[in-house]
């Protein structure tokens, strides 16, 4: 039986078409990093998809917390912004996840996304955790995939909207570029962000997007940096220059995470320190 021969034409093609199938795969897995980088979305999970219907009644259970409940409701939809500044405990981050989900998920929202914004310097910038960057950043999206799960009952709800581009965790290093557009954007621990970091993001904000940013003085994970320094004392003073920024002050009278943080928190202002 007679043997087929290879041409040298042959060979130059076959040896083409494996560079060009290798050229493809490299170009895919460099715009799957891009994409990775600029926005976090977790792997498929199982389950069922979160509703409107699904959102818990919550109402404010300070005055404060009302304060800021009605100031969200009364507000314009396109460009404006919420400084919620204040002890741990106060309900920040579990306030803003609810308005969050309720105008993304309510019928006709104009909004297609939450963006979840949040520093990373205390690993030196994830260079010290395994893993890639979906798996370095994990631990600092805890508090707001406990928050989904409370919120709706669902304990993958934040997965869930994870996985269709409804939620983004992202990092402050890959604002650069980036435009926020039709979105409810929440910075959370801004306090532990510097100005750079800050300026950027709030220049990032373009048309129909509702921008959040919770913190405290009291929280600043920059302390201990050498060459950086918490920018929060500035963006308290250029935000309560601008109309479109409505800031609220919590205190101890507005802790209801539990009696027992609340109890220490005021015994740490009676001593001086910081909770």
């Amino acid at each position: 039986m007679a043997r087929s021969i290879s041409t040298p034409r042959k060979v130059a093609t076959t040896q083409a078409e494996r560079t060009a199938k290798r050229l493809v795969r490299q170009q895919k897995k460099l715009e799957q990093e891009m994409l990775n980088d600029m926005g976090v979305k977790l792997a498929p999970t199982g389950g069922r998809m979160v509703k409107y219907g699904d959102l818990k009644k919550i109402e404010p259970l300070t005055d404060m917390q009302r304060e800021f409940f009605d100031a969200w409701y009364d507000a314009p939809e396109d460009n404006c912004g919420f400084v919620l500044n204040g002890n741990p405990g106060c309900g920040k981050t579990f306030l803003s996840m609810f308005v969050a989900l309720e105008a993304l998920l309510q019928p006709g929202s104009t909004y297609d996304k939450i963006i979840i914004i949040r520093g990373t310097k205390q690993v030196s910038d994830l260079g010290f955790l395994k893993g890639d960057l979906a798996e370095k950043v994990s631990p600092f999206t805890l508090p707001y995939v406990q928050a989904c799960a409370e919120l709706t009952g669902n304990k993958a709800a934040y997965e869930k909207l994870s996985e269709i581009g409804k939620i983004e965790f992202m990092c402050t290093s890959f604002m650069r570029g980036l435009n926020f557009e039709n979105a409810i954007v929440y910075v959370d621990e801004v306090s532990s962000l510097t100005w750079h970091e800050i300026n950027t993001i709030c220049t990032r904000i373009s048309k129909n997007t509702k921008l959040i940013m919770s913190g405290s003085k009291s929280q600043n994970d920059l302390i201990y940096s050498r060459n950086e320094k918490s920018g929060y004392a500035e963006f308290l003073s250029v935000s309560d220059k601008m109309a479109e920024f409505r800031r609220f002050d919590f205190t101890s009278a507005d802790i209801v995470r539990s009696g027992f943080v609340k109890s220490w928190v005021i015994a740490c202002e009676r001593v001086g320190l910081d909770s």
